[in-house]
This record gives C-alpha cells, sequence and structure tokens, in this order.
C-alpha cells in the first residue's frame, strides 16, 4: 500500500533517512488504524490502495476523525514535535494518493497540528568559543580568523 509511495520518493531522488521517516511515520499510524479498526482492516489490509470506479478499501476508509483521534492518541505517547511531523508526513502521504486518484481527499488535511515548544537557539560554551578561535588561529588564515571573530560574541555564564 504504501510502498508506491516509497517508491516515488526514492524516484524523485530523497536521501534513504527521509525514505525510513516516512515508512516510519506510515508504520506508526497504520499500528494504530489497525489496532482500532480490527474489523475494516481485516478485509483491506494487504489490498492497494482504494480506486475512485473499484469502491473505497485501504487508504480510502480513513476519515478526519480517524486522524483526529490518532493526534489525540499520539498526545499520550509522543512528543510534541513527532506528533507534529507525523502528521506532516500523513498529509503528504495522502496528497500524494490524493493526486494519483486512488483516494477522493486527504484526511489529514484540516487537522490542525499540535503545538511544539519553542527550541532555544545553542549556543557554544565559552570554553568551545576559545577552542574555535585558538584552532582557527593556529590552522586558519587571515580570513577565517576576521569571520570568526566578527560572529564571535562572548556569552557570559
Amino acid at each position: 500500500m504504501i510502498a508506491d509511495f516509497l517508491a516515488d520518493l526514492e524516484r524523485r531522488g530523497k536521501s534513504p533517512l527521509t525514505i525510513k521517516q516516512y515508512a516510519a511515520t506510515w508504520g506508526r499510524f497504520k499500528r494504530w488504524f489497525d489496532a482500532k479498526h480490527t474489523a475494516i482492516t481485516a478485509a483491506s489490509n494487504d489490498g492497494p490502495p482504494p480506486h475512485p470506479h473499484r469502491g473505497v478499501s485501504g487508504l480510502g476508509l480513513m476519515l478526519q476523525s480517524d486522524i483526529s483521534c490518532f493526534k489525540r492518541w499520539a498526545g499520550n505517547t509522543y512528543k510534541p514535535r513527532t506528533i507534529a511531523l507525523t502528521l506532516l508526513q500523513l498529509r503528504v502521504i495522502f496528497d500524494f494518493y490524493v493526486k494519483r486518484g486512488d483516494i477522493p481527499d486527504n484526511p489529514a488535511v484540516d487537522v490542525e497540528n499540535v503545538p511544539t515548544p519553542a527550541q532555544n537557539p545553542k549556543w557554544l560554551t565559552r570554553n568551545e568559543q576559545n577552542l574555535l578561535i585558538r584552532t582557527v588561529r593556529q590552522r586558519g588564515n587571515l580570513r577565517d580568523l576576521a569571520l570568526i571573530t566578527v560572529f564571535y560574541i562572548p556569552v557570559y555564564e
């Protein structure tokens, strides 16, 4: 079912890590969906994505309410950034099948993302800053030293 999407990512030159992340996202969602809807998935577990003229099965059975329920469930299991990335990737996956005409709409498109905490900027410690300057003085050239010196802002602990 998801193999076509992953093959398309590979064909478009996406990195193996990106492909692996999409596969993990789909696996995370599918495990939840299969556990939640055992009667539905028993009939269409390994079948191809649905075709508009052959009836709805597989991906076409998933609704916006399923994505919302998954989001609520994931809130107790995963970190907010993981949930946000999962929702983003599910939108991309479903959009692929919508564009191919395999499913009528993208059930993940209108599900709001979870708020993620802002990340604090990461700074070099004073020792790391000094080591950087020493290394550039020893091995770099005048241009490198000028760049490092201009961008060097002392951080007081």
